[in-house]
């Protein structure tokens, strides 16, 4: 980022367009033309001004709020920069939501306008939308007419910019209100403690519609003017990687066990698969196993955590160059205040969010005095660094009446090279068991329970695993088992498997 700070995301922007407007900006695959495109700083902005002339054909006004329901790529990121150009509020909904429920968030945020990535998307939901659709073809081409010359207004900071919907944990659907001034600190802090170059090469996988890609990957790539790559999908990630390269990638931890299960396949180095130039990564949404971790620094990898909320914009803490702890998420940002009142991890600092839509009861019962209750519960050591160690409403009281938390068992298991998630069970009863989902389906399962207890030796004997079920496929988003960023939904799990986990108990 340059000497002087810019003023807003879009700012920054066009001070790449006006100081390297010839540098390389953002490549991104053409279905149409069957090769990578790589447009420069000056040839992003151009397009990003067609886009907002084109919405404004299209009847879109500022202050207009704007449905997003897009796959990630050149196209969603064009359409965040116009619709932050016009000073609209944009509302992405995920790729992988329910029709049902993306037509409820539209109802809620009350959308002036959808943008889909085809006509038949909004026809295929086979329910009643309540504002008109506009392919996005139609918003990046448009009718041919000039694009006007757009000269960003300084956007007012305690506006907000865009409402996200999440589940969450819970299943109960929130509406968080983000301002500009929350993304904005939050990517500059984010930036600060990455401590990237603008020589950095950052490949996107993760959804855009989910904060932590939208402020690490498109925010952060906003303010320091790196090379970003937009990849093709979960299904060509590993060649995308191989061919562009990267210096930094932000994922959840599942993808780079992915990246390492090819090298053990394989019989390659974690080098050959990546390119050979990365630099770091960082891992965010779930707590990363160790024995992940050690695999990519053995290799030279540095592997970061971070850990945040919806509600924070979202980053709380990060690790960086500047001091990692194993088990820890990395110290707090520099402008983020981070406290732990009763157990439960409180913030508050400019990336907290302005509230939740249309529900003043919910937002202030989640404020205390100032400071957002993120309802999960932690510790900070005398060096500053924060751990998380599972969330409030998630203990488990068994029938002998002994407290548990489920999401430190869980994590201690999946250090165990074979398992790739678990769940654990056992609230009321006179046990612990556990559902099991495999990093493969060759791996020997006879004595996995042994192995599993192995990693809980640190723990009281009732918190030893008495059952457990392997399950034949990984627990999946679109069955609403995990939210948008890999957390588990458990209410949902367990209707799904309640047989399974039954049948531990006979």
């Amino acid at each position: 980022m340059s000497a002087q700070q810019p003023k807003s995301i879009l700012d920054a922007v066009q001070t790449h367009v006006r100081s390297r407007g010839d540098a390389e900006a953002l490549s991104f695959y053409s279905s149409e033309h069957s090769r990578w495109c790589t447009w420069t700083w000056s040839q992003l902005w151009q397009q990003v001004e067609a886009t907002a002339t084109n919405m404004r054909s299209q009847g879109v006004s500022s202050d207009d709020r704007i449905g997003v329901w897009l796959e990630n790529g050149c196209p969603w990121i064009l359409t965040d920069l116009a619709l932050q150009l016009m000073q609209c509020v944009s509302v992405p909904i995920h790729p992988a939501t329910l029709p049902r429920q993306a037509v409820v968030h539209l109802s809620r945020a009350a959308c002036e306008l959808l943008i889909v990535n085809n006509p038949a998307q909004s026809d295929e939901t086979g329910l009643q939308l309540s504002c008109r659709t506009l392919p996005v073809a139609d918003v990046l081409i448009g009718n041919g007419q000039k694009p006007k010359q757009y000269t960003p207004a300084e956007p007012d900071m305690t506006a907000v910019q865009t409402i996200l919907f999440t589940s969450g944990t819970t299943g109960v659907s929130k509406g968080v209100e983000l301002t500009y001034g929350n993304l904005y600190s939050n990517a500059v802090a984010a930036l600060e403690r990455y401590d990237f170059k603008q020589d950095e090469l950052v490949l996107n996988l993760l959804p855009l519609s989910h904060v932590f890609a939208r402020t690490c990957d498109l925010y952060v790539w906003c303010l320091n003017g790196h090379h970003m790559v937009c990849s093709r999908g979960k299904e060509s990630f590993s060649e995308d990687i191989k061919h562009w390269r990267p210096t930094h990638i932000n994922a959840v931890p599942v993808v780079f066990q992915n990246l390492l299960s090819t090298v053990t396949d394989k019989c390659s180095s974690l080098s050959d698969v990546t390119g050979g130039r990365l630099r770091h990564v960082n891992a965010g949404g779930a707590l990363v196993p160790e024995p992940l971790r050690s695999a990519f620094q053995s290799n030279g990898i540095p592997m970061y955590q971070g850990y945040g909320l919806s509600e924070t914009s979202p980053v709380i803490a990060l690790e960086g160059a500047s001091g990692t702890c194993p088990e820890s998420v990395g110290r707090p940002l520099n402008s983020v205040e981070v406290r732990i009142k009763n157990g439960e991890i409180q913030t508050r600092g400019p990336s907290v969010m302005k509230g939740y839509l249309d529900d003043p009861e919910r937002t202030a019962a989640v404020f205390d005095g100032g400071w957002l209750k993120t309802g999960d519960l932690g510790r900070i050591d005398e060096d500053g660094f924060l751990y998380v160690d599972g969330r409030l409403d998630e203990m488990m009281v068994t029938a002998a009446g002994h407290n548990i938390n489920p999401a430190l068992l869980e994590s201690q298991i999946c250090q165990e090279p074979d398992v790739a998630r678990v769940v654990v069970f056992g609230h009321g009863k006179p046990y612990l068991v556990g559902l099991i989902v495999l990093n493969s389906k060759c791996v020997e399962s006879h004595d996995l329970l042994n192995r599993i207890n192995n990693h809980l030796l640190a723990f009281p004997k009732y918190c030893r695993i008495h059952e457990i079920v392997v399950l034949d496929r990984d627990l999946s988003i679109e069955d609403g088992e995990l939210t948008s960023k890999q957390s588990l939904v458990r209410n949902v799990i367990a209707q799904s498997y309640a047989s399974e986990i039954e049948s531990m108990y006979i």
